[in-house]
């Protein structure tokens, strides 16, 4: 767990993050890939992290943590350019035919918009190809995992970033009383817009 949360201490993209967001933003989800040689999962399939398109509205940004370095051998992730932008899913033929890929040493971190059209790649290697999935959100939406509640609510050796990025100032009150606090004692603080 404490590598967990130093990882979201350091503030990686904060700055990026923050301008995509135009304000706060908090973690929605924090998981894995595990590319495997040989058995192209769902996520190699032509997808988009955000199941609603949004279109200018910036409410899903992605970080794509390279655990291991990502080769087109392996499997590195295919991105098309622009994509964000269209509702529609681009076929396949138009996708493998335009698309990018995020080739890079282990260690780089990939950040975009979740409305982007993005496959990862067959791996071809003998070895599994790894990365980490973190998705951010504006405050308002839900979190995949109560991260607060999950961690504590009464944590209170918590840095005010991590606060923030957790989500403990953009929780739901759960009766009269959590609802009627005033502003600096309240769940969902209302600088979270």
């Amino acid at each position: 767990m404490d590598i967990f949360l130093e990882f979201l201490e350091r503030g990686y993209a904060t700055d990026l993050l923050a301008a995509f967001f135009r304000g706060p933003h908090i973690l929605n989800t924090y998981g894995g890939v595990l590319n495997q040689p040989s058995n192209l999962s769902y996520v190699g399939g032509v997808h988009r992290d955000l199941r609603t398109f949004s279109g200018d509205v910036p409410l899903m940004a992605q970080l794509l943590v390279m655990l291991d370095d990502f080769t087109e051998a392996n499997g590195a992730t295919y991105l098309l350019s622009g994509s964000q932008r269209r509702a529609d899913k681009p076929s396949d033929e138009e996708f493998f035919g335009r698309a990018d890929r995020a080739v890079g040493a282990a260690g780089s971190v990939v950040v975009f918009n979740s409305n982007l059209w993005h496959a990862a790649g067959a791996n071809t290697t003998s070895a599994a190809r790894r990365a980490l999935t973190i998705a951010f959100t504006k405050p308002f939406m839900k979190q995949q995992l109560d991260y607060p509640r999950a961690l504590g609510y009464e944590r209170d050796e918590f840095s005010p970033v991590l606060r923030q990025l957790l989500g403990y100032n953009a929780r739901v009150p759960a009766s009269l009383d959590d609802w009627y606090q005033p502003p600096e004692k309240r769940l969902y603080r209302r600088d979270q817009g």
